[in-house]
């Protein structure tokens, strides 16, 4: 590995609906990242263990992207591994929404809005687009095209 440091990082939990088809692939996905980690001297960040990405307000609307408070979270968890001394900690709590919350029937009436809404502005979409065989990056120019210094 010519004297690099390697972070593997493993997939998250996939709790939310029609993501949780794919758990047990995830799971096996993770095994083996493991395997090789221990094989090559890798860190593994484990995200299928941060609980706190269980909690909606991790992932964008798409629900396969992190948020910014979720990248954060993954950042410090990584510093962690690491070792390197930060000032939060991954596992801090949300905060408590300010609004009251629906309870019962009504709050599974919202959550189902949800995935509904989710279904059709994302799932939906992605589907339509496997289908005719085009990816969402066709007739995307690059984000930067020439190779800079960072």
């Amino acid at each position: 590995m010519a004297g690099c440091q390697v972070l593997i990082f493993t997939g998250f939990d996939p709790r939310f609906p029609v993501l949780r088809l794919i758990r047990g692939k995830v799971a096996a996905y993770n095994m083996h990242l493991r395997a090789i980690a221990d094989r090559h001297g890798c860190d593994v960040v484990d995200l299928w263990s941060m609980a706190v990405l269980a909690d909606p307000r991790a992932w964008s609307a798409d629900r396969l992207h992190l948020t910014p408070d979720g990248h954060r979270r993954v950042a410090l968890r990584a510093c962690e591994v690491l070792g390197v001394a930060v000032d939060e900690d991954w596992r801090e709590p949300w905060p408590t929404l300010d609004s009251p919350s629906a309870s019962g029937r009504a709050a599974w009436l919202a959550a189902r809005q949800m995935d509904l809404r989710w279904a059709r502005d994302h799932a939906a979409p992605w589907v339509a687009r496997r289908v005719r065989g085009i990816s969402s990056g066709d007739n995307v120019d690059p984000k930067r095209p020439e190779l800079l210094p960072l």
